[in-house]
C-alpha cells in the first residue's frame, strides 16, 4: 500500500516537471508568434468549421443514445428528479410537455432500440469529425496521408467510439457525481466537497484519455505515449471553461419561450462547439511548438 502511493506521488511529481520544463521552454511572446504562424499556415479555422459542423449533427443521436441507456438501466428517476425540473425552467408549459412525453417515450418504450440507433448514427457523424482532426493533425505533425481508405475510416470509427464513451463518461461523473456521492455517504458538507473535487479530477483524466488517443492515433506518424502535456491540459482547460459558460447561458440567459430565443440558442450551440474545437487544435499546437522548442534548446 505504502508503495503504491509513494509510486503514485513519484509518478505526480514527474508529471509536474515534465509540464513545467514544456511551459518554460516555450518563451509567450515567441510562442504566440509561432502560434498565429501556425494558424494560418495549417488553415486551422476552416478545420475547425468542418469538425464542429460534423459534431453537431451528432448531438441529437448522441442523446438518443443516452437516454436509451438510462432507460435500459432503469434509470428513469435521473430525468424526473434530476434534469426535468431544470429544462421545465426555461420552456413554456407547452413546449416542456412535448419534450418531456418524448423523452419519456425514449425512456419507456424500446430502450434498446434508441439507445442501439442512436450509437450508431452518433459513431458515424463522430467518426466524420475525427477524419477531419486527422487531416489536420497530419498537417501540424508534417505527416503524409498514407493509409487506406478502409484503413483509416477503421481508425476513425475505433478514435470516434473511444472518444465519445470517454467524453460521455466525463459528463456523466459531473452530473451524476453528487448523486452517487450522496447515495452512498450520505449528505455532509465532507462528502460534498469529496464528491467535487473527485469528479472534476475524474472528469479531467478522462478528457485527457481523450486528447491523448486523438493525438496518438489520428495523425499517420508515430506519437509519443504521454497522456498530460502542456498543450493537452490547454485544450481540456480551453473545453471545460468554454462548457462552463455554455451551462451558464443555457441556465440563466437563454429563453426558450421565443422563436428568436431558440434560434439563438442554435447558434450558440454551434460557436460552442466551433470555440472547443479550436481549443483542442490550439492545444495541440501549442504541445508541438513547446516540444519542438524543448528539443531544440536541449
Amino acid at each position: 500500500m505504502g508503495r503504491t502511493a509513494s509510486s503514485s506521488r513519484s509518478r505526480a511529481r514527474r508529471i509536474a516537471r515534465r509540464l513545467w520544463d514544456e511551459l518554460g521552454a516555450s518563451h509567450p511572446r515567441q510562442l504566440l508568434a509561432a502560434l498565429v504562424e501556425r494558424y494560418q499556415e495549417h488553415d486551422v479555422l476552416t478545420y475547425a468549421s468542418a469538425i464542429s459542423f460534423q459534431t453537431f449533427f451528432a448531438l441529437i443521436p448522441l442523446a438518443l443514445f443516452a437516454l436509451g441507456l438510462l432507460g435500459s438501466l432503469h434509470l428513469q428517476e435521473v430525468w424526473q428528479r434530476d434534469i426535468a425540473p431544470e429544462v421545465r425552467t426555461g420552456f413554456s408549459p407547452a413546449a416542456f410537455g412535448v419534450i418531456d412525453g418524448t423523452v419519456r417515450q425514449v425512456l419507456e418504450r424500446r430502450q434498446l432500440v434508441w439507445a442501439t440507433l442512436g450509437a450508431l448514427i452518433a459513431v458515424w457523424k463522430v467518426s466524420a469529425a475525427v477524419r477531419g482532426v486527422m487531416g489536420i493533425l497530419n498537417r501540424v505533425y508534417g505527416a503524409a496521408e498514407h493509409r487506406r481508405f478502409l484503413r483509416r475510416f477503421a481508425v476513425s470509427i475505433a478514435l470516434s467510439i473511444a472518444v465519445s464513451v470517454l467524453v460521455l463518461s466525463a459528463v456523466a461523473v459531473v452530473q451524476l457525481g453528487p448523486l452517487m456521492a450522496q447515495a452512498l455517504l450520505g449528505r455532509s458538507a465532507a462528502v460534498a466537497v469529496a464528491a467535487f473535487l473527485a469528479r472534476w479530477l475524474a472528469a479531467i483524466a478522462l478528457l485527457l484519455v481523450a486528447v491523448g488517443l486523438l493525438v496518438r492515433f489520428a495523425p499517420d506518424t508515430t506519437r509519443p505515449w504521454r497522456w498530460v502535456t502542456f498543450g493537452a491540459v490547454v485544450s481540456v482547460g480551453g473545453w471545460i471553461g468554454m462548457s462552463l459558460i455554455f451551462a451558464f447561458y443555457l441556465t440563466h440567459i437563454a429563453n426558450y419561450a421565443s422563436l428568436f430565443g431558440n434560434l439563438a440558442t442554435v447558434i450558440v450551440v454551434l460557436e460552442y462547439l466551433y470555440l472547443s474545437v479550436i481549443a483542442f487544435l490550439t492545444g495541440v499546437l501549442i504541445d508541438g511548438l513547446t516540444r519542438q522548442r524543448a528539443a531544440h534548446e536541449r
